[in-house]
């Protein structure tokens, strides 16, 4: 598999670039490190099946660039938490959607299958133990900035999604999805709130689709 990572210096993303050259694939890594680190690729940079493409998502020549070749992709680039988002909302929302739509631009141009990460805070304030894509979605005010982050996941990157796989004529093969929930591990962002170091690393999937 020739795979690509957006996203790939954050905290899974670098996780998953090592998971899969150790599998045998070729990796490139795209990333602008806005928020993703260097330091979580170092020791993978001198790997003959790595490839590192510094730029945003945002720039269709930087992932063209990184879509070279690329038979699978795995994007993960994101404006990512809450706080972040609420901060700096119209960015968030940019990178999040605008982004992922030239992602998928770019993949349906070279045929490559994607697995899209979404995050969880589509569910709102949905209390529910056991969710499910069919539940009702629960929001707070909409003078809550904090809900657009909401949004952007559940309506405008759906739609994204499924844009994609009209353009593609084949539902459901060659996209999925996965929703992360409270995911923490060794290369996470660690801050005054949340010590991440010693936690233990996710299990990260080699397949994107059948």
């Amino acid at each position: 598999m020739k795979a690509l990572v957006t996203g790939g210096a954050g905290f899974i993303g670098s996780h998953l670039a090592e998971h899969l050259l150790a599998e045998g694939h070729f990796v490139t890594v795209l990333d602008d490190l806005s928020t993703g680190r260097y330091e979580n690729l170092a020791h993978l940079m001198d790997h003959p099946r790595m490839r590192f493409e510094l730029g945003s998502v945002l720039d269709h020549e930087a992932v063209e660039r990184a879509m070279e070749g690329a038979d699978s992709v795995f994007h993960l680039a994101a404006a990512v938490g809450v706080e972040l988002v609420v901060e700096r909302p119209l960015e968030g929302i940019a990178t999040n959607v605008r982004g992922s739509e030239i992602v998928m631009e770019h993949a349906n141009l070279h045929r490559a299958r994607v697995l899209v990460t979404s995050t969880s805070e589509i569910y709102g304030k949905n209390s529910s133990d056991s969710l499910s894509e069919d539940d009702d979605r629960i929001l707070g005010s909409p003078l809550k900035s904090r809900w657009s982050y909401s949004e952007a996941g559940a309506g405008h990157l759906q739609g994204a999604c499924a844009d994609r796989v009209r353009a593609r004529g084949e539902p459901g093969r060659h996209h999925r999805q996965a929703r992360r929930v409270r995911t923490r591990g060794p290369h996470g962002h660690v801050n005054a709130r949340t010590r991440v170091d010693d936690a233990e690393a996710p299990t990260l999937p080699t397949r994107t689709a059948e």
